[in-house]
């Protein structure tokens, strides 16, 4: 429920914190889940840069790291789907 206006944007919640100072809270947070995906995956990151120098498609290299017992950071095991993800955010970015 809204207990008043300040500004345009001030929206002053029950709460008393402003809508904007929510939207900066989640802003930050989605900021810190970034940078720790981008630390998990930095282990598997020389792995894929090996295996695509090597000629190993990306379903191989899927194969690969869950024999090797690696998950996704969402715990499930990797396709090639995953893979070509991990490989264009990270290894490409770099």
């Amino acid at each position: 429920m809204v207990l008043g206006l300040t500004d345009r944007f001030g929206l002053i919640l029950e709460t008393g914190i402003t809508l904007m100072e929510i939207l900066d809270r989640r802003k930050i947070a989605g900021g810190r889940r970034a940078s720790e995906i981008t630390a998990y995956y930095a282990d598997i990151m020389p792995l894929l840069t090996e295996w695509t120098a090597n000629g190993k498609n990306q379903e191989q290299q899927a194969d690969l790291l869950n024999s090797m017992g690696k998950v996704n950071f969402n715990g499930k095991p990797y396709n090639q789907m995953m893979v070509s993800r991990v490989f264009k955010r990270f290894v490409n970015a770099a």
